[in-house]
C-alpha cells in the first residue's frame, strides 16, 4: 500500500533508456572508438551500432540545419513560412516527430498550403467539414493546424514589419 504523500519512483521507461544508450554509443563514436569495440561494449552487431550512429547523426544534422534556418529566418533572409508554422507547434506541442510534414502533405493535396501562401484565401476560410473530408487529416491534425495557422499568423505580422 502506498502511504499517502509519498513520492512514487518511477523507472525510466525503455524508449528513454534507449535514447540515452544511443547518445552513449554516439559518444563513443565520436570519441575515436571503431564499431567493432562499441558492439562488443554494448553487445550489439556491428551493423545496429552503424544504424544507431547514423540516426544520431541524422538528427544532430536536422537540428543545425533548423538553428541555421531560424537564424536566417530572423535576419529576414528568407521568409517565415507555414511548414516553419508548423514545425514550431509541433515541438511547441511535444507532439510526434513527422507530424507536420503529414498535415503539410495533406494540405498540399488539397491545395490549399498555396492558396494559404499566395494570399488567395485564409485558414479561417475552411470549415472544421473541409478539412476533415481531406484524405488522412484526422481531428489531431485539425487542431494541430489551427494552432500552427495562428502561430504563422503572428509570426508573419511580426516579420513583415
Amino acid at each position: 500500500m502506498i502511504e499517502p504523500g509519498s513520492k512514487l519512483q518511477f523507472e525510466p521507461s525503455m524508449q528513454e533508456k534507449y535514447k540515452e544508450r544511443n547518445k552513449e554509443i554516439y559518444a563513443f563514436y565520436k570519441d575515436g572508438l571503431s564499431y567493432r569495440k562499441i558492439a562488443s561494449m554494448f553487445n550489439l552487431s556491428y551493423e545496429r551500432i552503424r544504424q544507431l550512429v547514423h540516426k544520431e547523426q541524422a538528427k544532430i544534422d536536422r537540428l543545425e540545419a533548423a538553428r541555421k534556418r531560424e537564424e536566417r529566418i530572423n535576419s529576414g533572409e528568407i521568409p517565415y513560412s507555414f511548414f516553419d508554422a508548423l514545425v514550431d507547434t509541433r515541438i511547441q506541442l511535444n507532439l510526434s516527430e513527422n507530424l507536420e510534414v503529414r498535415v503539410y502533405n495533406c494540405l498540399s493535396r488539397a491545395g490549399i498550403i498555396q492558396d494559404i501562401c499566395d494570399g488567395r484565401t485564409t485558414l479561417n476560410d475552411y470549415s472544421d467539414e473541409d478539412l476533415l473530408s481531406i484524405r488522412n487529416f484526422g481531428t489531431e491534425s485539425l487542431s494541430f493546424v489551427r494552432q500552427a495557422y495562428l502561430t504563422w499568423e503572428a509570426k508573419r505580422a511580426l516579420y513583415s514589419k
